[in-house]
């Protein structure tokens, strides 16, 4: 019986840390490559001849590419292969990595990197707090949801008003939910496996799904957390 407990334990730790090499490499890839792009000027060189052209509405592509794999990655987990997930994960990230490439222009490679440091820091607690807390978070996704679409709906809000108190505020609410919901798809991923732990082909794509959903979190956090450091500065 021990044996068991034992194994079913070192399976699921194998299954998070396959889950977290695979957002940490999302992260990479996308760093990489925004680096890249600013280095090179190739974001600003591809925006220009956009303009240029009159195709102005092609800078919206890239966003519009980031939710259609997000839509498509999560209605279609069960039924796409392993490998789909996994190249849909590596094509958001480098997206992602095409956008991020104004980053620095706007804030600075210090504050980037500051920004970077603190959601680590964060980040990791939150993780090592989902990992061990004993309270069930996913109970209440259906609040986190609601949290959720508030956020979103006083960030369209905080875009007319321009009000520099209320923008911190939402970046101070916004950093506070994704934290928690961090902690939340930490647990969603523990449950999920014990789900389907006898399904390897399934285990194989929540752990791409479960790194995803972690990423997202991160690049949340980073962003709220750049912004607060941006106007701090200013």
């Amino acid at each position: 019986m021990k044996d068991s407990l034992y194994l079913d334990a070192y399976s699921l730790q194998k299954h998070m840390v396959k889950s977290f090499i695979w957002m940490a490499l999302g992260l990479i890839i996308t760093a990489g490559v925004a680096f890249v792009m600013y280095d090179t000027g190739a974001y600003f060189q591809i925006m220009y001849s956009l303009a240029q052209s009159g195709l102005s509405i092609l800078f919206l592509l890239p966003l519009f590419i980031q939710l259609g794999v997000a839509i498509f990655l999560s209605s279609r987990l069960y039924k796409m292969a392993p490998i789909t997930s996994k190249v849909l994960f590596i094509v958001y990230s480098v997206i992602t990595g095409v956008t991020f490439s104004t980053l620095p222009v706007i804030y600075g490679m210090s504050q980037i990197f500051t920004a970077f440091a603190l959601t680590s820091i964060l980040f990791v607690s939150l993780v090592f707090i989902g990992m061990t807390l004993k309270f069930d978070l996913t109970k209440y996704s259906s609040l986190l949801l609601g949290g959720l679409i508030t956020l979103v709906i006083a960030s369209v809000i905080g875009m007319f008003m321009r009000i520099a108190a209320f923008d911190m505020f939402i970046c101070y609410g916004g950093i506070f939910l994704f934290l928690v919901i961090t902690a939340y798809d930490v647990q969603k991923m523990k449950k999920n496996y014990e789900i389907a732990q006898q399904d390897e082909t399934m285990l194989d794509k929540l752990a791409i799904y479960g790194a995803f959903e972690l990423y997202l979190d991160f690049i949340n956090i980073f962003l709220y957390v750049l912004r607060i450091l941006g106007r701090k500065s200013n």
